[in-house]
């Protein structure tokens, strides 16, 4: 691999595809001339997901004394491997979620002097930018082995709580989990980043440490962060649509506010659209609230039903 001062590195062989059952090597040069190489590892096959479904829970939460039950939905996947080779496994999620403008009875404020002085609207918006959808990808460490298991299989493993309150269940919501097989030393760098990351306490708790992983400077004395690996990877997707489950939500704009009047020009303003019936322009002091594409894509994706 070569590399530039963005820090992207690619492969020389654009073509390269790795197979399962081969060893790779990485070999990096950076773009002052630095050689870095890992030790060889060799591609694992991963199995397939067996499913990936959701399941409803109860938490507790205390307040003012009193405990309540709150609903949340734990997203699950099974799975095994008939072979019985994979026993480390990592995994990934991809998260997308429809977010819809609220355009019917919004609190229009009319003018700066007067808190009091407003009324409910309902609102003509460009079509373009009245639904989106949002994706983010995940960022937690997520772990599992089966070395325990005689029959290699995971049952029940959670990759994503959502609780009450939150905007992704609120009109649909989808999960595009992903599934890697690791080597026994892959599977102990990620857990010792993951503890290193995750797991900090308070001011006597033991200060972390780097993680290095097995890729080395050719010099010798340099060390490296990071962890080649090499394997295949499963998908799989769940979607989930507002009434297949209780979880209580909230729309993405439920907080934002919006007004018709003057403005000074230094404060800023963003053009939402117009009270029915009216050429009256309505505005919201920040993109966000005045147009969906402000935090998505207004393109359906392709698996959207």
């Amino acid at each position: 691999m070569k590399g530039d001062n963005s820090g992207l590195y690619e492969t020389e062989n654009k073509q390269l595809k790795g197979i399962p059952g081969n060893n790779y090597t990485l070999e990096i040069i950076t773009s002052d001339g630095s050689q870095y190489e890992s030790d060889p590892v060799m591609m694992q096959e991963v199995p397939d997901i067996d499913t990936v479904y959701f399941e409803q829970v109860k938490h507790p939460r205390l307040e003012n004394g009193l405990t309540y039950e709150d609903d949340w939905l734990n997203i699950q996947i099974d799975s095994h491997d008939s072979n019985k080779e994979v026993k480390y496994w990592r995994f990934e999620f991809e998260e997308t979620w429809q977010v819809s403008m609220l355009t019917d009875r919004v609190v229009v404020q009319h003018s700066a002097g007067n808190a009091g002085d407003f009324t409910f609207e309902r609102i003509e918006i460009n079509d373009e930018k009245r639904d989106c959808w949002v994706t983010e990808t995940s960022s937690t460490i997520l772990l599992a082995t089966t070395i325990n298991s005689p029959v290699d299989e995971i049952k029940g493993f959670t990759v994503k709580s959502i609780g009450p309150g939150e905007a992704r269940l609120h009109v649909g919501y989808s999960i595009l989990v992903k599934q890697y097989s690791l080597s026994i030393d892959e599977y102990n760098f990620w857990k010792q980043l993951r503890d290193s990351n995750e797991k900090l306490g308070g001011i006597y708790s033991k200060a972390p440490s780097p993680v290095f992983g097995n890729i080395t400077c050719c010099d010798g004395k340099t060390k490296a962060l990071g962890y080649f690996a090499a394997s295949a990877v499963k998908e799989k997707r769940l979607l989930i649509k507002s009434f297949e489950h209780n979880i209580k939500t909230v729309s993405a704009y439920q907080t934002c506010s919006y007004f018709d009047y003057s403005l000074p020009e230094w404060i800023p303003k963003s053009y939402f659209g117009t009270i029915a019936g009216t050429n009256t322009r309505v505005y919201s002091t920040g993109e966000f609230c005045a147009d969906c594409r402000a935090s998505g894509t207004n393109v359906k994706p392709g698996f959207w039903q």
